[in-house]
């Protein structure tokens, strides 16, 4: 199934102010970097911090993947070269790059590939050739007989950053954002397996207010040395922009 939506095309304003940016967008780096997380736990965090803070983050997207594993006592019991075997599943499921073409500022990568067909096809209808006996007589052997398949999730899309990858979690329509992270930072930290950073509109507001703070001083601040070299007096353009402030009430 396939979600279509439409919208109008986004103005220059729109894309130079960036409205779509979550409130908080809570960013966790795993400590073992040596090891993937589940997605199962991701999904378990998830549930926490919708329950700890009331607000729900932005779920994050899995896909669906077969992991397959080479048995090697059937290597043994076939007498199979596993490079024979490694070649035969890179070749099946089009991943045998054997060279790469180079063209302007592209590289394609130039791969074998076999008919196509579905995974269950792939394993039952591909044989591999055993090592020669001692007669110099060989056998082929289904793939089926030599691998083991389990589906599994993983992540559809890596985020990183500055200090590596990390799992965003984003949170939208928050009332109270630093309630939220001390909420979500403490689950994270009680778990011993996650560091915790921040980030997310409610930061970058912040951060170009400041901005505009300055900005406004120090025109205020030409303006008057404007208006002083102008009057040539330093007390009447202090008169001027007293106006400012009682024009604006």
């Amino acid at each position: 199934l396939a979600t279509v939506s439409f919208s109008p095309p986004e103005t220059v304003f729109e894309k130079l102010f960036v409205t779509g940016e979550a409130d908080v967008v809570a960013e966790l780096y795993a400590r073992n970097k040596e090891k993937a997380p589940a997605a199962e736990e991701l999904r378990g965090l998830e549930q926490q911090f919708a329950e700890l803070t009331g607000t729900a983050p932005v779920g994050i997207a899995f896909e669906n993947q077969l992991d397959i594993s080479i048995l090697q006592e059937r290597l043994l019991l076939y007498d199979v070269s596993y490079d024979e075997l490694y070649r035969t599943l890179r070749t099946a499921f089009k991943e045998n790059s054997v060279a790469m073409l180079h063209s302007y500022q592209q590289y394609l990568p130039i791969s074998i590939v076999g008919e196509e067909r579905t995974v269950n096809e792939v394993l039952q209808q591909t044989l591999i050739q055993t090592r020669p006996d001692s007669k110099g007589e060989v056998e082929y052997i289904p793939l089926r007989e030599l691998v083991k398949v389990r589906p599994a999730e993983d992540l559809k899309t890596i985020t990183a950053g500055r200090n590596g990858e990390y799992i965003p979690f984003r949170f939208y329509e928050v009332d109270d954002a630093p309630e939220l992270m001390e909420k979500v930072k403490r689950e994270a930290d009680a778990t011993g397996d996650w560091d915790t950073a921040f980030s997310g509109s409610f930061f970058s507001n912040r951060q170009m207010l400041d901005e505009l703070v300055v900005i406004l001083f120090i025109s205020i601040l030409l303006m008057y040395f404007i208006l002083a070299a102008q009057f040539e007096s330093f007390v009447q353009p202090l008169i001027v922009l007293l106006e400012i402030p009682i024009d604006v009430a």
